[in-house]
C-alpha cells in the first residue's frame, strides 16, 4: 500500500517473497526440465543450464544444491551415486521420479508463459521425508557432493588449458562459497516441506 509516495514495507516484504519463491519455482522446473532427458549429476545440471542459455543462466553452487536437495525432500527426484562411465569416479546423479514428471506436467502451462521468450533461443525443449537419512550422512553425501563437483570442474579446466595448481584454484573459484553453500542447504534441510 503507497502512501504519499511511499511503499509499505509489508508490501515489500511480500513483493520479496514472492521474487524469491518464483526464482525457486523456476530453478526447480529448469531442474526438473532437464532432468526429463535422463540423469544427471550436479555439475552436468549446472553446465546445461549456462550451456543451453548461451551463458545467460549461471545457477551458483549455492542455489543449485539446495535446490536438488529441495527437489530430493519433495520426492521430485531421487540421487543414487553411480560410477561416471567416462571417468573412473562417483558422482551423485539425480533423476526424475514419476511424482517429479507430474510436477512437471502441473507447471507445463507455467512453465510455458515464463519461458516463452527464451524457449527458442534457448532450445530447452508425494514429499518423501527424509527422517532415515540421519544429518551425519547428509553432512557426508553433500560433502562428497562439493568435492565430486570441484574435481570435475578442476579436470575441466586443466583439460581448457590450464596448470593444475591454477585448474584447481579455478575450480575453487567456479564453486563458490563453499561454507555458504553447506550452511544453506542444512538451512533448508530443517525447514518442513510446503503442504501440496
Amino acid at each position: 500500500m503507497t502512501s504519499e509516495g511511499r511503499i509499505s514495507t509489508s508490501d515489500m516484504a511480500t513483493e520479496s517473497s514472492d521474487r524469491i519463491a518464483l526464482l525457486q519455482g523456476t530453478l526447480d522446473m529448469l531442474i526438473l526440465r532437464i532432468l526429463l532427458f535422463g540423469p544427471a549429476h550436479g555439475h552436468q545440471i549446472s553446465k546445461h543450464i549456462q550451456c543451453t542459455t548461451a551463458d545467460v543462466l549461471q545457477v551458483e553452487h549455492g542455489s543449485l544444491y539446495p535446490a536438488l536437495h529441495r527437489l530430493e525432500r519433495k520426492g521430485w527426484v531421487a540421487s543414487k551415486w553411480e560410477v561416471a562411465k567416462d571417468r573412473n569416479r562417483e558422482f551423485k546423479y539425480y533423476r526424475l521420479t514419476p511424482a517429479g514428471k507430474k510436477q512437471l506436467i502441473a507447471e507445463e502451462s507455467k512453465w510455458k508463459q515464463l519461458t516463452a521468450p527464451s524457449r527458442e533461443s534457448c532450445g530447452l525443449p508425494r514429499r518423501v521425508e527424509m527422517r532415515w537419512w540421519g544429518r551425519k550422512r547428509r553432512e557426508h553425501d553433500l560433502e562428497r557432493e562439493l568435492q565430486s563437483d570441484l574435481e570435475l570442474e578442476a579436470m575441466e579446466q586443466q583439460e581448457s588449458g590450464l596448470a593444475a595448481e591454477e585448474a584447481r584454484y579455478a575450480a575453487k573459484r567456479a564453486l563458490g562459497n563453499v561454507t555458504l553453500i553447506k550452511e544453506v542447504t542444512r538451512e533448508m534441510w530443517g525447514r518442513r516441506p510446503l503442504n501440496d
